[in-house]
């Protein structure tokens, strides 16, 4: 097996961080926060997540997502319903408006990269995008 050089690691994160999903997320800047913007799509591409899936998902705790949740009620973007099982379970979903919000921005983002990948040749755009692809069906096997 080949050593792993953390190195190399880090600065691929970092070049994904500055170079795609900073970007992405200042779309949304004066509106939503990084982590609002995270945990409205991760509603809307699961609905009937709870707010501890939430949690689990950015990596911080219960109360501060609860906090992401109230905020994302309050602007109209999610809404919650009780649990058929446990009615004081709050399974949330995305509102009309949130499915907007989140689509118009995703336009935006994907646009914006397209355009900064303008450079690439089409076999290196398709790498690209492969190599996304793998690293994320990857990543979502390890613990």
């Amino acid at each position: 097996m080949k050593q792993i050089d953390f190195n190399d690691i880090i600065i691929a994160g970092s070049l994904f961080e500055g170079k795609v999903m900073n970007r992405y997320y200042s779309l949304y800047a004066g509106k939503l926060s990084r982590l609002q913007a995270h945990a409205l799509s991760l509603v809307c591409d699961n609905p009937g997540l709870l707010s501890k899936d939430i949690a689990r998902a950015q990596s911080v705790p219960k109360q501060y997502a609860s906090q992401i949740v109230k905020k994302l009620l309050a602007e109209g973007l999610i809404y919650n319903q009780p649990s058929i099982k446990d009615k004081r379970t709050q399974l949330l979903y995305p509102t009309k408006l949130g499915m907007e919000v989140l689509k118009e921005y995703t336009a935006k983002s994907n646009a914006d990269f397209l355009e900064r990948t303008s450079a690439l040749t089409s076999d290196e755009m398709e790498q690209l995008l492969s190599a996304f692809s793998t690293l994320r069906r990857l990543l979502e096997k390890i613990d």
